[in-house]
């Protein structure tokens, strides 16, 4: 006998439909502000380019942000063969540039930025008799577009404040102190732009302050009132702020070696102050021949030596082994030493060496704008 199993057969359920894969997430898709957060702790100008060039997206955000970073620090120009030491670790960048930024070319002088490769086309002799016309320039200040000032020495040894509109003047228009007062305010040592003015600065800590709208001296401000040391160099530089007008002098002492001093001044009452640690206490200051600048010390966040109550200079560094040639001097601890650790491998040693006799004539600071 058969026996028939009428069971009936169970419905298997049915298997869920599979959820959609998500979407990964690219790292192109960063929000603009994720990317501010990020460039703005990015104090390598060479880093934040990196950045860029990712991708579209970061290139965008990066431009977007343009306006609103702190400045990249800056690079030394090493040497003439186009290479530069950028800070804060000291990586050393080539550009193709086969002398100084400021070149000497048909008579005249062209300026060109090493990176974007723009250039500023400048007349190479002054207005007035052609006995006093040649003249050589010692340090360029880039007001705008329009208006460029430098320190020209002329062939009697001379220096002299100048300014030129580029593409418009045929030559240089040389300014003096009003009333022949050269002699009586010292030798021309450093021009700065500060509060919409063109300020030079004579001998030991006289001023003598320019209007930029009407191109005219005005009287010098303020007086003498610093004490004749043996000064190795004197450098305007506006604060990091802008809100002051910083002189550092740098002094050298057998006992103390090389060291420095930051003035303010105070031109309602027309003397110079000395700066209170706590007053700098937030200031990197960059000096050297052909450039000199400040920055904010907070926004870089004290990554290596870039701390506040500190000065970067461009000098011999024959005493150190470093190879980089640029110290910086602490202004709480009153000590010197270089900005990079100390590298002892001969083969660095004795490339180093090459290097500071080869640009010892070319050091200065570049200040590359942000990417």
């Amino acid at each position: 006998m058969d026996v028939v199993d009428d069971a009936r057969p169970t419905k298997r359920p049915r298997a869920a439909a599979a959820a959609p894969p998500a979407r990964s997430r690219s790292w192109s898709d960063l929000p603009v502000e994720i990317a501010g957060e990020i460039l703005a702790r990015v104090p390598s100008f060479a880093d934040r380019a990196r950045f860029s060039s990712a991708c579209r997206q970061w290139r965008l955000a990066a431009a977007e942000l343009h306006g609103g970073l702190p400045p990249p620090l800056p690079w030394l120009v090493s040497c003439y063969k186009g290479a530069f030491d950028s800070l804060p670790y000291g990586d050393r960048h080539y550009l193709a540039l086969d002398s100084p930024a400021c070149l000497a070319c048909d008579g005249g002088y062209l300026l060109k930025n090493p990176i974007s490769k723009a250039a500023m086309e400048l007349p190479g002799s002054l207005s007035g008799p052609p006995a006093t016309a040649e003249m050589k320039i010692c340090k360029l200040v880039v007001m705008s577009r329009d208006l460029v000032a430098a320190i020209v020495s002329t062939s009697g040894g001379g220096r002299a404040v100048a300014l030129c509109r580029p593409g418009t003047s045929r030559s240089w228009s040389a300014h003096h102190p009003p009333g022949g007062a050269d002699h009586q305010l010292g030798d021309l040592r450093d021009i700065a732009v500060h509060g919409g003015k063109l300020y030079a600065l004579h001998g030991h800590g006289n001023l003598c302050s320019y209007d930029l709208t009407k191109v005219s001296s005005r009287r010098p401000l303020p007086p003498n009132k610093l004490p004749e040391e043996h000064d190795v160099g004197h450098h305007l530089v506006p604060s990091a702020t802008g809100g002051e007008l910083l002189l550092v002098r740098q002094l050298y002492s057998r006992f103390l070696g090389r060291h420095f001093n930051v003035f303010v001044a105070d031109v309602g009452s027309a003397r110079w102050s000395e700066a209170a640690a706590s007053s700098l206490r937030d200031q990197l200051i960059f000096v050297g021949t052909g450039c000199s600048r400040a920055l904010a010390a907070s926004h870089y966040g004290g990554v290596g030596a870039m701390r506040g109550n500190r000065v970067f200079y461009t000098d011999d560094v024959e005493a150190y082994s470093s190879t980089h040639s640029y110290l910086v001097y602490d202004m709480i601890m009153r000590s010197n030493g270089p900005v990079f650790p100390t590298y002892y491998d001969d083969y660095l040693h004795e490339a180093t060496r090459r290097y500071r006799y080869e640009d010892k004539r070319y050091r200065s600071w570049f200040f590359p704008s942000s990417v």
